[in-house]
Parts: structure tokens; C-alpha cells; sequence
């Protein structure tokens, strides 16, 4: 049976993605991507509203969807690394069903999987929204491959757009991304005159806008369309382009190797789909291979934002399919010229140069899991999560503060920096007292979100103010602001410092009398 190569390749990469949940949930915390998801799921499971109680750039779908999780397992950074963990063994699986179905080979989708599982272990950032959209993109990606040239699941398609509608839930640009990578893949096939392309196009585009419409109607019965436009579209635009400057790749460095590799492995894709012996390939194997090769050539606007690794992932995630099953297409063809032969050792170069990195991670992250003693309470706020020694210096202080008195977590310098921590909201349990809990570069250092940030401090008594050593970091212009100290020099006039680390402040503020105490008194009560 075609599908029985599918099946057993999905199988084992599940069963050895299984292994890899341990260590995830073991690693590091990520004080800022893993953060501020945290945070925001804690407080619409609190009942918050996202755009409208607290700002985010992201859809509110990943956070809605850990606080599904803190309701059924408890408020802990192990239900949202639960979370994480299956979304990217679903992802490998996903992907490894796609690929082996289509060629037709289980050896291909086992080599897919195990890439994918690398990528996927080595990547970081837990709880990220990029990682839940990647999964919806790729099912839909893989879905629409293989079933849009079958009459008997002509319909398909429609369920496909609808799963790319359901990732603008999560991050509406990448799915945007996605959805005309799928339209110029089979454009790019030059299927003009089939009818059935054209249906296949337009169930697709219709289950998109199905889906992505209920998103928005259920995000705008809480709140109005001016605030959605303004923070999902107009602020990324006005703030993206002070990150666009991307800089040279420097082949000393193996994180720029690294983001670089992509868009060079994405031309070698599109080059291997125009040779004859490869054109020549079934519809559904040059669909499956174009629709994730432009969908990695979409992603790469990401690569465009910042240089950090974590936003060349969502196009490697992609990349990797297309690249097996090019070689895939290469390996047996009967023309085996020079130029075949040159592609095939180009393609699985860039494979094992895209996958040593992150591999090499997962393991190392496996085998330091194992060494480490017994893991704390899984379930308690922190789970097993590992700290440095400062950190779990700085949440034993903070675990002692009442938590009702408030806390603030910002940056030492308001007018330059890369980003706070909003993970110690989470981790000291008193939560975000202020609109803005993330500190975006070209957001925050503005005035009247700075102006705005004091007067919230003020209104809710705030007693602790946590400041972050967090030097911007960029390279590029995302923190020139013309020396903005409204924020700086507030904190400064009245905070005192009670505890000093080598990359925390936390202060205390001077008036803990008359209408401060007040108002602590009421707000513990």
C-alpha cells in the first residue's frame, strides 16, 4: 500500500521524538521569547484582553492556547513546555507523513523526520508563536501536495486554506506568507488550462478566509478594529524597518552561517525544479517540493527583521522537506551528469551544514538533562526549568516580596536596549501591573508609551521596580531614539536599590508610607 512507507517513517521519528520531550522541558529558560508568552497567558486566563489590556505584535492564539493549558495542568512553565514539545513532535510528523507519502520511500521520510526532529530540538525559544503557525503551515502545505490532484479528495484543499486561516491565529504574517507561496507554487507548475488547479486554488484561498474571518470576529468582539490595525500592522511597519539592516555574513560566526545557508539552499531548490530530469517528476512530488520552497523564500522576510537564529528557523523548517525530496529526485534519475551529480552533493552539503548546529544542541541538551540531579516539582510556577545562579538568587528575593505590592520589570538604560525579561512577572507571581510587560525596541522608547508606563506605576502603587542589563545588541538602528530619559529618570528619583547581580537591579520604591501603604494594604486584602 502507498501509505504503508508513511506510516511506519511517522511512527518511529514519533517514537524517537518522545525522547526528546525530557530535555526540553529540562532547558534553560528563555527570559524574554518564553516570557512574555507566559505572562500573557497567565492573564487571559485571568481574564485580560489581549491588544486591549496588554500590547503584543502577535495574535492572541498562542496565548489562549497555554492558558487551555495552565487551566487544565496548573500556572507553570512546564504546561506551556508540554505544550511546545508536542506542537514540534507534531510538526516532525507532520512533515515526515508528507514527504514519504509522496515519494513513496520510507527511507526519504525517516531522513526528513530526523532533520526536522534536529531542527526542531535545537531551535529554543519554548512557547514561541512561530513554531504553532509552522505546524498549521506545514499540514497545510503537505495536505494540499498530495491530495489537490486526486478526484476523490478534490475537496481537500478547502481543509488545507483552512488550516493556513487557523496559523494567522498565531502569527498572521507568516500564514500570509504561506498562503502566496502556495499560489506561486502552482503557478509556478504551469497548470494554466487545468480547471482542477484553478478549483484547488480557490478552495484554498476560500478555507483561509473562512478561518482567518473567525479569528478576527472573535478578536473584535473584545476589541475595536483601530487598535487590531494598529498593533498588528501599523506598529510592525513603523518599528521593522530600524531592524532592516542585515549585515554581511561573517563565516567566523556560526549563527550567521547559519541564517545565511538558508537563502542559499533556497536557490539551489528553485534551480534543481528547472532541470529537465526533475520536471519530468509526478505532480504531486514537484508540488510538494515548490509549495515548501517558496514557502522557505517567504519566510526569509523574517531573516530581513533580525539576524538572531530563531528567525531562520521558520524557513529551515520549511527548506528541509524540499531539499530531500530534491535529492530524492536526483539520487535515481538515469541522467547522471556532472551537473545532477554537482546539485545532489550541494544539496545534502547544505543539509548536513543546516542540521549540524541545531543537532548538535539537541544532544548536547540531552546529555547535560541526564547529568543534571533530581528535577525539581514539574508542576510548580518554575517546573524544571534550569536558572544560573543569579537567577535563582533573584527568585528566591522575589518569592519573599509580598505579591501584592506590585513589580515592574524593565531595562537599565528606556532609551537603548535589546529587551527585558518578562519572564520574572511570571516567575515571581505577582504579574504585570503595566500595558506594555514587553519592552519592544521602537515601541517602548517612545514618549507617551513612556509616559503611559509612569502613570501606571504611579496609579497602582507599584512597590518593585526589576531592571535588566540589556545592551542593544542589534548591529543595525532598531535603538537609536534621540536620548529619552522620561522612564530613567522617574525610576531613578523614586527607587532605592536593595539588591544588585551582575545583570539585575531590583529596587524598592522610597515611600513605603501614607498613600502607598494604603493601597498596598487594600490591594493584599
Amino acid at each position: 500500500m502507498p501509505r504503508r512507507p508513511a506510516l511506519q517513517a511517522t511512527t518511529v521519528v514519533f517514537l524517537l521524538g518522545l525522547a526528546l520531550l525530557y530535555p526540553l522541558l529540562l532547558q534553560p529558560i528563555v527570559p524574554y521569547d518564553e516570557g512574555f508568552v507566559l505572562e500573557r497567558a497567565r492573564r487571559v486566563l485571568h481574564g485580560e484582553v489581549p491588544h486591549l489590556d496588554f500590547w503584543s505584535i502577535y495574535p492572541a492564539g498562542q496565548y489562549h492556547l497555554v492558558a487551555l493549558a495552565y487551566a487544565w495542568l496548573g500556572e507553570s512553565i512546564t504546561s506551556s513546555r508540554l505544550v511546545d514539545a508536542l506542537v514540534r513532535l507534531l510538526t516532525a510528523c507532520v512533515v515526515t507523513w508528507g514527504v514519504a507519502h509522496v515519494v513513496r520511500s520510507k527511507l526519504v521520510g525517516l531522513t526528513t523526520g530526523l532533520l526536522m526532529l534536529a531542527a526542531l530540538g535545537g531551535a529554543g525559544s519554548p512557547g514561541y508563536p512561530g513554531f504553532t503557525a509552522m505546524l498549521l503551515i506545514l499540514a497545510a502545505t503537505s495536505l494540499w501536495a498530495t491530495t489537490a490532484s486526486h478526484s476523490r479528495s478534490r475537496n481537500w484543499p478547502l481543509t488545507a486554506g483552512a488550516l493556513l486561516g487557523v496559523a494567522a491565529w498565531f502569527r498572521h504574517d507568516m500564514a500570509g506568507y504561506a498562503l502566496m507561496a502556495c499560489f506561486a507554487a502552482e503557478l509556478c507548475m504551469g497548470r494554466f488550462a487545468d480547471k482542477q488547479a484553478w478549483r484547488a486554488l480557490a478552495l484554498g484561498l476560500a478555507g483561509a478566509a473562512a478561518m482567518g474571518a473567525v479569528g478576527m470576529a472573535h478578536q473584535l468582539t473584545e476589541v475595536s478594529l483601530e487598535t487590531l490595525v494598529e498593533q498588528l500592522v501599523r506598529q510592525p511597519a513603523e518599528v521593522m524597518p530600524a531592524y532592516r539592516r542585515t549585515p554581511w555574513p561573517d563565516w567566523r560566526n556560526p549563527r550567521t552561517i547559519s541564517v545565511w545557508l538558508v537563502p542559499l539552499s533556497t536557490l539551489v531548490v528553485l534551480a534543481s525544479a528547472c532541470m529537465p530530469a526533475l520536471r519530468q517528476a509526478p505532480v504531486q512530488v514537484r508540488r510538494l517540493q515548490l509549495m515548501h520552497a517558496f514557502v522557505a523564500i517567504a519566510l526569509l522576510a523574517q531573516l530581513s527583521i533580525r539576524k538572531d537564529a530563531i528567525h531562520a528557523v521558520p524557513a529551515l523548517l520549511a527548506l528541509i522537506p524540499a531539499m530531500c525530496v530534491t535529492a530524492a529526485l536526483i539520487w535515481p534519475s538515469r541522467a547522471k551528469t556532472a551537473g545532477s551529480w554537482m546539485l545532489l552533493l550541494v544539496v545534502c552539503g547544505l543539509l548536513l551544514a543546516l542540521s549540524a548546529r541545531p543537532a548538535g544542541k539537541t544532544v548536547l541538551s540531552t546529555l547535560h538533562a541526564m547529568k543534571r540531579g533530581p528535577a525539581p516539582d514539574p508542576f510548580t510556577r518554575r517546573g524544571m526549568a534550569e536558572l544560573t545562579a543569579d537567577q535563582q538568587t533573584l527568585l528566591n528575593w522575589l518569592q519573599t516580596r509580598p505579591h501584592g505590592a506590585g513589580l515592574y520589570v524593565g531595562v537599565t538604560n528606556h532609551d537603548q536596549f535589546g529587551g527585558n525579561e518578562p519572564i520574572w512577572y511570571f516567575l515571581s507571581g505577582m504579574g504585570s501591573p503595566v500595558f506594555l510587560d514587553e519592552l519592544h525596541p521602537g515601541v517602548a522608547n517612545l514618549q507617551h508609551m513612556q509616559a503611559r508606563t509612569i502613570e501606571e506605576l504611579r496609579s497602582r502603587s507599584v512597590r518593585y521596580v526589576l531592571l535588566v542589563d540589556s545592551p542593544c545588541e542589534q548591529g543595525n538602528e532598531s535603538c537609536r531614539t534621540p536620548n529619552l530619559d522620561l522612564l530613567d529618570e522617574y525610576v531613578r528619583k523614586n527607587y532605592r536599590v536593595l539588591l544588585h547581580l551582575q545583570k539585575y537591579t531590583a529596587l524598592e520604591h522610597l515611600t513605603v508610607g501614607s498613600g502607598m501603604s494604603d493601597a498596598l494594604a487594600h490591594t493584599q486584602r
